[in-house]
């Protein structure tokens, strides 16, 4: 008979046995949403909701095509796209509708909703401040790095009022973002800030030392140094385009987080370069955590390191030890399955040709990421789905990449006791999540390599 007609007892003694697709498929999906999860890599201005995008366009003066929000996300937003720089463009309506304090905390305060509605219970906002600076509308570094604390401390206030005291509370932290160079991106100009830096004859180095600079002077205000308020910036991050732009030449700007600010250290790096660039982030600027790191086994294009000419045995070589070192060091790498399929062809055609199988196999720590919801169209509990359908993830490993998102994440606590008492209410509302959902004991995989379903 259809597995949803039997009883829980006949579907445990029956075990994996044949199952309604649909059923099975909606029931896994809600399964995945109401685990708690911890999400380590979206940024903020790929995430606002697009009725919200649209309403702040309109007010702004910014054209948009389409009449509607649906027109226009077809338009800007499709499911696919035929390039990168197709999947960019939509950046440049993010960016120019957050030009105002309060857009700023709309959709800082929005993204945490969605997030806790699809079973996120921690998660790190990431964004380029210096990428909003507006003095027609007020918005420097430090005030939009308030507003989007705001936005998400009045979320998890409104959220975590409703929870008993056993609940593990909803909790974010801030990453800032360094953009590894200065260019226009996306078609529409560069930011007020930018463009000074620019016009003053500097350089993205300089940029990434002033945004350090900003981070400290607000550390030093009197409701951050009474204790009464933690700090919201939990780590530094190095964004942009990969090519061409090495992330050493922000060293100065990474050397003063961790000394001046004991700031988290994560680095986009290996997206768009190979090995090279990871090795990069973790050798020089010493990097907690990777963004993508996808391309870490690509010895193809891997010609040299450091100036210095490598053979095809002297790649080969040059990998194994990146991956023991990573290995070795319980660097998080923080894959986004989607965004990777949109932005890399090879991978759009044949998802199978993913490195996560292969990152799991060579026993790195990997959590999901969304990246960018709004371009993407998707949330953190679709992309364990894909996870499953397309990597043959295990319940261990979906388990311990879930695991790997709060155990490496950057939470800001008073002390260790406070993170240690998060972390326990953690594990007991993901065994409770399992406990009380008998239908998919049956599919767990008893084998490292089967698939949940």
């Amino acid at each position: 008979g259809r597995w949803c007609d039997l009883s829980t007892a006949e579907r445990v003694s029956h075990g994996r046995c044949v199952r309604s697709v649909s059923s099975d498929t909606e029931h896994r999906s809600e399964f995945l949403r109401m685990l708690p999860k911890a999400e380590l890599h979206i940024h903020l201005d790929g995430c606002p909701r697009i009725n919200t995008l649209y309403d702040l366009c309109k007010e702004h003066g910014i054209q948009t095509p389409g009449n509607t929000p649906e027109t226009f996300r077809d338009c800007i937003f499709p499911s696919h796209y035929n390039s990168l720089a197709d999947y960019l463009r939509g950046f440049a309506y993010t960016t120019a509708a957050m030009c105002t304090n309060s857009a700023i905390e709309r959709i800082s305060y929005e993204l945490a909703q969605d997030q806790w509605n699809d079973g996120v219970h921690y998660v790190e906002v990431r964004f380029a401040p210096q990428l909003h600076v507006n003095s027609k509308h007020g918005v420097t570094v430090e005030s939009a790095i308030e507003s989007v604390h705001r936005g998400l401390q009045q979320a998890a206030a409104e959220i975590n009022a409703s929870l008993g005291d056993s609940e593990p509370e909803f909790r974010f932290g801030i990453i800032a973002c360094i953009l590894r160079s200065i260019q226009d991106m996306h078609g529409r100009g560069l930011s007020e800030y930018y463009e000074g830096i620019l016009e003053a004859d500097r350089t993205a180095e300089h940029a990434s030392v002033e945004l350090v600079e900003a981070l400290i002077s607000m550390r030093e205000q009197e409701k951050y140094q009474s204790g009464d308020e933690t700090f919201p910036v939990v780590a530094i991050d190095i964004a942009g385009a990969e090519i061409g732009f090495p992330a050493m030449v922000h060293d100065t700007a990474y050397r003063a987080a961790t000394q001046e600010l004991l700031l988290s250290r994560t680095v986009h790096a290996g997206e768009a370069v190979g090995p090279e660039s990871i090795f990069e982030a973790v050798a020089h600027l010493h990097a907690h955590r990777v963004g993508h790191g996808i391309r870490i086994f690509d010895t193809e294009h891997l010609h040299e390191v450091g100036g210095k000419k490598l053979s095809g045995s002297d790649r080969r070589r040059f990998v194994e030890q990146l991956v023991k070192y990573v290995v070795g060091h319980d660097i998080l790498f923080e894959v986004c399955l989607t965004s990777n399929y949109q932005t890399c062809p090879t991978y759009a055609s044949r998802p199978q040709d993913h490195p996560l199988r292969r990152m799991l196999d060579g026993g790195l720590t990997v959590t999901l990421g969304v990246d960018n919801s709004l371009m993407s169209h998707t949330c953190l509990s679709r992309e364990y789905g894909i996870a499953i359908d397309n990597h043959g993830v295990s319940r261990t490993e979906l388990q311990q990449m879930i695991w790997n998102g709060f155990r490496k994440g950057f939470l800001p606590c008073k002390n260790t006791n406070e993170r240690a008492l998060y972390l326990r209410k953690i594990r007991q509302k993901y065994r409770t999540s399992i406990l009380e959902d008998a239908m998919v004991h049956p599919y767990f995989p008893l084998h490292h390599h089967t698939p949940l379903y």
